[in-house]
């Protein structure tokens, strides 16, 4: 089977728009993004060669009637794409207990899972990424703050509720872009992820049973192997599905 790289290439051949955005705000970056968070193997296999691909090369955002341009290769961009794909779908998944916001352990979790050509390793630190959201946070008063921020709790942040970007040559508060519209219920891209999702749970527990004493039986050995290869096999589908469904429809 093609790789997701050539599918994307392909797709992007025959005309397809990566600026424009899906039912949920997000643009092929977005999407491929958004897809990275919520699958290991994609980030791990895949995303290292679509992301430039489908870059874009800069995000025009205004806070405060202050206008700013993000250019590809600063964290700014990456981090702001990241939580513009991401955001309003990990909010979900939050306990009870924890603030309103994207949690910094998350982002470095996520973040480690990303190959150099996209994300340099001193990027990946937390010191590097704290000092980031905390010198762009609202609260922030100094002159090189871009206000992308905003923190809600100890090592929480969502999007700046003000923050607007430029889309289609209009200015949109972010939070009206990345809201889930009527057609948030994509029943055929839940299936798709739903099958990745669980040939990633069963590779976990394969890991698992690798590091207990029946793996020393030969029998159990070669059983689990050929396990783990079929499900690598179809994670690896799955996500070649998924990336062509969401360009194919949304661009």
């Amino acid at each position: 089977m093609a790789g997701s790289g050539k599918i994307t290439e392909a797709l992007l051949d025959s005309g397809a728009n990566i600026s424009l955005r899906d039912n949920f705000g997000r643009n092929v970056l977005q999407q491929a993004i958004f897809q990275s968070y919520f699958s290991e193997g994609f980030a791990r296999a895949k995303i290292g060669e679509i992301y430039p691909m489908v870059l874009t090369e800069n995000i025009k955002v205004k806070v405060d009637n202050r206008l700013i341009k993000l250019n590809y290769h600063s964290i700014d961009f990456f981090v702001l794409n990241f939580l513009i794909s991401i955001q309003a779908s990990a909010l979900k998944t939050r306990t009870f207990f924890e603030p309103d916001g994207i949690k910094v352990d998350d982002l470095l979790e996520k973040f480690s899972l990303f190959p150099e050509n996209i994300l340099y390793g001193y990027r990946k630190q937390r010191a590097y990424l704290s000092a980031h959201l905390a010198k762009n946070e609202i609260s922030k008063n100094t002159s090189d703050n871009r206000q992308l921020y905003k923190r809600v709790g100890h090592g929480f942040y969502i999007l700046n509720p003000n923050l607007e970007l430029l889309v289609d040559d209009n200015w949109t508060n972010v939070y009206e872009l990345i809201k889930f519209g009527n057609n948030e219920n994509d029943s055929h891209l839940i299936n798709l992820r739903a099958g990745s999702e669980r040939s990633e749970n069963m590779l976990k527990v394969y890991a698992r049973d690798k590091h207990t004493s029946n793996y020393e039986s030969f029998g159990f050995r070669k059983d689990l192997e050929e396990r783990i290869a079929e499900h690598q096999k179809m994670l690896l589908e799955s996500n070649e599905q998924i990336l062509k469904y969401i360009i194919e429809k949304y661009a």
